[in-house]
């Protein structure tokens, strides 16, 4: 995306360095999703329907939101168009998902005989994959949240009265004396603090404290609560995402999903620091640090046709089944209920919120509880679609 080299006003989030790479990166391109964020600014739905897809060095967003009129106008000031902060949380939540597409493009450049994102992936192979895709979660939360958000007050930066201090954690450097009173070598602003963070994605063991230490400290307990859980559900995500890329069937059991990943290996090592240095200097020290895609996004990995469809995982909007040709596989499944969520939640999403009666929200729940297609489409008919843009992707990740 090209940014308009002009001097930002006081109030825009350009003066954060990482926000200005993050549109001018020539690496990463943005696409528009035909998608209304307005459904989930009303809480009709609980997640948002952006999706992404950092294998493709792109940044999703919705057509009507906050974030796509600021994009619009990135230099001006927020204050007038951040009601309830939630501009703010879009952009940062949109550097969030450029930083994964950037380490991913940083694992092909560093290890490219890993064949990160074009190797077929194998039963013998994918706990490496899972290990590396964990890897890009690490650089996300700790660029924009560690890094940048918990590290300082925003307003310090752009005055626009924000209320936002962290987008996924719980941690924020001003308690660092009391963490420090368990654990004396925590440095959160130096670059070693990465490896820990990898560590504790990959483990769920946070080096230097345990339990006890939590119960006698409840900002201690809020923070690494939340990160144990937040690894232990990236770790099935990234297993889940990934089996489903994968040509072969792969199968994970509940509790293999959430197991722990190996860091032995030399290579894993090496990744980790190597990476870590380049965020460092990246998000602390406003070194770009662009990489040159190595890999067309054209080869990079694809769902199966023989894979059922499921659609946490992908578009709805690149389908061309019709609702009654998707009944039976919404009814049935050991995911079915979950799946037919994601299906209305994206069916919903490409109407505009305005246009559809809003008491026909509050018959979601029962919707999926009947899994019906036809009937979700029968309500909906009525009403206009949103122009699909032609460069959306079949495979988009949507789990919440």
């Amino acid at each position: 995306m090209k940014v308009q080299r002009v001097k930002p006003h006081k109030e825009s989030l350009l003066n954060i360095p990482l926000i200005q790479q993050m549109l001018e990166d020539p690496s990463v391109s943005w696409v528009e999703r035909a998608v209304d964020r307005e459904w989930y600014y009303q809480q009709a739905i609980p997640f948002s329907m952006n999706g992404f897809n950092p294998l493709l060095n792109t940044v999703f967003y919705s057509k009507n939101s906050r974030l796509s009129e600021w994009l619009k106008k990135p230099h001006a000031s927020v204050r007038a168009n951040n009601l309830s902060d939630v501009l703010v949380k879009e952009v940062f939540f949109a550097a969030h998902d450029y930083l994964h597409c950037w380490a991913y493009l940083a694992i092909q450049e560093l290890m490219p005989r890993l064949g990160f994102a074009t190797a077929r992936i194998t039963a013998r192979n994918i706990e490496d994959f899972v290990f590396c895709h964990l890897l890009t979660e690490a650089v996300a939360t700790v660029g924009v949240d560690y890094w940048l958000l918990c590290a300082q007050d925003l307003n310090q930066v752009v005055p626009i009265g924000t209320r936002v201090r962290s987008l996924t954690v719980n941690y924020q450097e001003a308690c660092i004396e009391e963490f420090r009173r368990v654990d004396p070598g925590l440095r959160g602003q130096q670059v070693e603090f990465f490896g820990r963070v990898v560590q504790f994605y990959r483990d769920g063991f946070f080096k230097g404290f345990n339990l006890s230490d939590l119960k006698r400290s409840p900002i201690l307990e809020v923070w690494l609560e939340k990160e144990l859980v937040y690894g232990e559900v990236q770790r099935a995500y990234a297993r889940q995402w990934l089996s489903y890329l994968s040509s072969d069937d792969i199968q994970y059991s509940s509790e293999q999903l959430n197991r722990g990943i190996a860091l032995d290996a030399p290579w894993k090592v090496k990744l980790v620091a190597e990476l870590g240095h380049l965020l460092w200097n990246k998000v602390k020290l406003g070194q770009p640090h662009y990489f040159k895609p190595s890999v067309d996004p054209k080869y990079t990995w694809k769902i199966s046709s023989e894979k059922p469809l499921d659609f946490r995982f992908v578009n709805l909007n690149r389908l061309r089944e019709k609702p009654s040709q998707l009944r039976e596989l919404l009814y049935s499944g050991a995911h079915s209920t979950e799946n037919f969520t994601y299906y209305l939640y994206q069916f919903v999403s490409k109407y505009p919120n305005a246009q559809v009666d809003p008491h026909l929200s509050k018959l979601f729940p029962s919707l999926i509880s009947l899994r019906d297609p036809e009937l979700l489409a029968a309500l909906f008919k009525p009403y206009s679609l949103l122009k699909v843009n032609s460069t959306e992707p079949r495979e988009l990740f949507l789990l919440n």
